[in-house]
């Protein structure tokens, strides 16, 4: 990977990671009664961002394919709506680097689910091995929340983050499944429009934002960041990297994103403790196995060793 695509990765990763203090920050809460009902964030966040896309969709000459249209509804529902909803009402109760924690399971839920809905996907001992580490940081996080806190509101939060990073794992399933092939820039045009379409009933006949809504200024720069930078700017920084670098080495966000996360909840003054970082030790220790960090590391020591040798591998 080069300077400028490195650049690029770490630049993708500051900034989703600092989604996760942005929706804390523009999201209603007990102390700011007047800033956005989760769906109604949603809805704006996705609705902005998706018709940018699609501006830059036209400007390349393209356009979303009808055919594709039950498929992307699907996808817009289970990884943009419903992530994005649980996100941001559990990022009302919770800190922001405990979502950014929980966000690290995706490739956990990835992986489980492929074992479930794919013939062909097996899990090696090793495999195995990295997503019960995995769960088990879930679970040491989890757990010190349960036992320790009497709020019901915040292990509903923490319960939310982890609803959120499923259905991120069960859109990649349907991704593979049903929309393989498609463009990257109309999967991502597509899913936002479409997810932003979900939230509108929600919006109209619960929240109605009209009757109370009076957001902070701090919550309408925060939620602008969010829409245009967070989401909008970083489908564009991840398609490019895709394009340049392949998917693989895209992915490799997935282990910068929470390290991100963790940071710009600490700047803003979020208490960070230790069970908290212990616990996304344990789950990034986990997913680099499950993705098979252990096994590339071993293929490229023992052809270090057969080079240093003069001998075939």
């Amino acid at each position: 990977m080069r300077p400028k695509q490195l650049a690029t990765l770490l630049l993708l990763a500051a900034i989703w990671g600092a989604s996760f203090l942005l929706i804390k920050l523009s999201v209603r809460t007990a102390a700011q009664p007047g800033n956005f009902p989760p769906a109604t964030l949603v809805m704006i966040r996705l609705g902005i961002a998706g018709l940018v896309l699609l501006g830059l969709l036209r400007l390349r000459g393209a356009r979303l394919d009808g055919r594709c249209a039950p498929g992307l509804a699907v996808l817009g529902l289970i990884n943009a709506a419903l992530p994005y909803a649980l996100f941001s009402w559990g990022g009302a109760h919770i800190d922001s680097n405990l979502a950014a924690i929980y966000n690290a399971t995706t490739p956990l839920f990835t992986v489980l689910l492929a074992l479930l809905f794919v013939r062909e996907e097996r899990l090696s001992a090793l495999r195995t091995s990295g997503v019960v580490i995995g769960f088990l940081g879930i679970v040491y996080l989890f757990g010190g929340s349960a036992t320790r806190s009497a709020e019901r509101l915040h292990l509903l939060g923490e319960l939310a983050a982890i609803g959120a990073s499923f259905c991120y794992g069960l859109g990649n399933m349907w991704t593979r499944r049903r929309l393989r092939g498609l463009d990257p820039l109309q999967l991502a045009t597509g899913q936002l429009l479409f997810g932003a379409l979900w939230t509108v009933p929600l919006v109209v006949l619960v929240e109605q934002p009209w009757r109370s809504l009076a957001p902070t200024s701090t919550a309408v720069l925060a939620l602008g960041t969010l829409t245009l930078l967070g989401t909008a700017c970083a489908q564009v920084l991840f398609f490019a990297l895709l394009t340049q670098v392949g998917a693989t080495r895209t992915a490799q966000v997935t282990y910068l994103l929470p390290i991100f996360g963790i940071f710009w909840g600490w700047l803003a003054g979020e208490t960070i403790a230790s069970r908290a970082l212990i616990a996304f030790a344990i789950v990034l220790g986990g997913v680099l196995i499950v993705n098979g960090a252990l096994d590339r590391g071993a293929r490229r020591t023992v052809a270090v060793e057969c080079a240093a040798e003069g001998r075939p591998c």
